[in-house]
């Protein structure tokens, strides 16, 4: 550019002589050339020939333009005063980033140990967190998968509550632990204050430990919106959020103690209104005997009825949290085996074998509290004969421990297994959570037309017969030690034993476990046969929460290392 055509004036802050100021002396060091020091602190034309000076008086005003005024030597200068400028940006974010307030309404994975991991915050969409260079959050330490898990944010469909709702899919190759818990290539919903343990500080120490708290958004009422909820009238401090039950307290409520899944047909007995799955009741109340009793309370059962007050509270509460919901598979089975629906809700009906008419008439007896009196103790001696010899059974000490026994070893056996659900339990305590050897007994007893009830029913009568491997059972005593060796049991049948109702529950997973251990190797599915067997055998402790693991290796063996 032609310095001729760059004529604007200069400004200079602060900048010209003033008459009796002593100097600062930071312009004395430059001497004569405080002149050009001064201009080249403002903006200017380019450095071609020096700039011209500020005019300091009329005199240099009417200088002529060829001629390049200059000010008097001795004239000093003021240093410019320091200016501060307020900038109101308004509501506008710079350079188009994030607002705060939008922060502010994010979830943070907060890093318990900022050495090796930042905070993460939950701004968008889809957040991923791995060593690769990509992820939105990335972790350094060689460990660390590519891409260790992925956070997705979803709006909540409801007003009331946080605005989003945090989603953890795993996508590494061994898993991230969640509260402890394993989860591996699989989504669970994040809550408030879950532990997110990347690499846990029990395997690699705290110092190199990389883990995050989760922290939820606010709520409307706790980022100053509007609240949620009115407080509630009766206290005036408590929150809505604190007078909220959480849904597994809400659903412990609702549970059937025979077979611990949520109520189905919820079915009430009376007088004492425990409540029950309809077929879970049913087959309980069939049971022979004198009169029935209820499972919770053991107090005599006058009469049934549905809780349809209950029921409709269960559904709603299905309909809020459908993942609670049981399969219509299993369902319909319950519906199909449910005793005390087909009898129409009566228990005459339902006990109408033998003794069952006399037990069904002292009902009323003890709907009307005369139980002692009832007219089955003296008008029927069938039905009185079979309550004395399960009164007699009851009161004998068990064949173990010596406490009071709860009956024989036979009918255990047969309550143990009186329906799906039962029988599934049984199974899966027996072989210590392991679904595939789980899974290999039940198909083992399809193939065969059988079911376990039946095959307990033959170990009890004949536990131990010629060219098989004997049972062994492991009972402990109430208060003592577990037992290193096997428990002496007495020969020949078993089925008539008393025992209490800890020593029934170990003798059948005995039972069980025998039953899958004599399946032969040419008997087994193909997926089962030449296995290699597990160092720890049945104690192994990985066979419950690694399938693959299971399904590997054989554990019904012996144990061969640290036995």
């Amino acid at each position: 550019m032609d310095c001729d055509e760059y004529d604007a004036p200069t400004l200079v802050l602060g900048g010209g002589p003033a008459d009796d100021v002593q100097s600062d002396g930071l312009l004395d060091l430059l001497g004569d050339g405080s002149t050009s020091a001064s201009s080249s602190a403002t903006p200017g034309p380019p450095p071609c020939n020096p700039p011209v000076p500020p005019p300091s008086s009329s005199a240099a005003l009417a200088a002529p333009t060829g001629g390049v005024p200059s000010l008097p030597p001795s004239a000093p200068y003021k240093r410019a005063a320091t200016q501060t400028l307020e900038m109101d940006l308004g509501e506008e974010p710079l350079l188009g980033g994030p607002l705060l307030e939008a922060d502010e309404q994010a979830a943070v994975l907060v890093s318990t140990n900022p050495s090796t991991a930042a905070d993460v915050v939950l701004g968008q969409g889809s957040v991923t967190v791995g060593r690769d260079e990509a992820c939105n959050a990335v972790l350094t330490d060689p460990r660390v998968s590519g891409e260790q898990f992925q956070v997705l944010r979803r709006p909540t469909a409801g007003e009331d509550g946080p605005p989003w709702t945090y989603e953890l899919e795993d996508r590494s190759r061994n898993g991230t632990l969640i509260n402890k818990k394993l989860l591996k290539a699989a989504k669970k919903e994040l809550r408030d204050q879950d532990l997110i343990e990347v690499l846990p500080a029990a395997k690699v120490g705290p110092a190199a430990a990389i883990t995050f708290l989760f922290h939820g958004p606010p709520t409307a009422e706790a980022s100053g919106g509007p609240p949620a909820a009115k407080r509630s009238r009766m206290t005036g401090e408590s929150s809505q959020g604190d007078a909220l039950l959480d849904a597994d307290q809400l659903f412990e409520g609702a549970l059937c103690v025979i077979c611990q899944e949520v109520l189905h047909h919820a079915t009430s007995v009376q007088p004492c209104l425990h409540s029950f799955c309809s077929s879970c009741l049913g087959i309980w109340l069939r049971r022979p005997g004198g009169l029935p009793k209820c499972p919770v309370c053991r107090n005599q059962v006058a009469g049934v009825a549905r809780n349809h007050t209950l029921a409709g509270l269960i559904e709603g509460l299905l309909k809020a949290h459908p993942s609670r919901r049981r399969s219509d598979a299993t369902l319909s089975d319950l519906d199909g085996n449910d005793p005390l629906k087909t009898a129409g809700y009566d228990l005459a009906k339902l006990r109408g074998g033998p003794g069952g008419l006399a037990a069904a008439a002292g009902l009323a007896a003890v709907a009307a509290g005369f139980a002692g009196s009832s007219p089955s103790d003296s008008e029927n001696p069938e039905s009185s004969g079979e309550e004395e010899e399960e009164d007699a059974g009851l009161g004998r000490p068990c064949f173990h421990c010596v406490g009071p026994a709860w009956r024989t070893l036979g009918a255990a056996a047969e309550a143990s297994a009186s329906s799906v659900f039962a029988a599934t339990q049984l199974a899966k305590a027996s072989l210590a959570n392991n679904a595939f050897e789980q899974g290999v007994l039940q198909e083992w007893l399809r193939d065969r037309n059988l079911s376990l009830a039946v095959e307990l029913s033959r170990s009890v009568a004949d536990p131990n017969p010629e060219g098989v491997q004997a049972v062994r059972v492991r009972l402990a005593t109430p208060g003592a030690a577990p037992p290193a060796d096997d428990t002496a049991m007495p020969a020949g049948a078993w089925a008539e034993l008393a025992v209490c109702r800890a020593c029934a529950e170990g003798v059948l997973r005995a039972l069980v476990y025998s039953l899958r251990e004599r399946i032969s190797e040419a008997e087994l599915p193909a997926r089962a046969q030449g296995r290699s067997n597990c160092w720890y055998g049945p104690g192994c402790r990985t066979q419950s929460h690694r399938p693959e693991h299971a399904a590997r290796l054989n554990h019904v063996c012996q144990q061969t290392r640290f036995s």
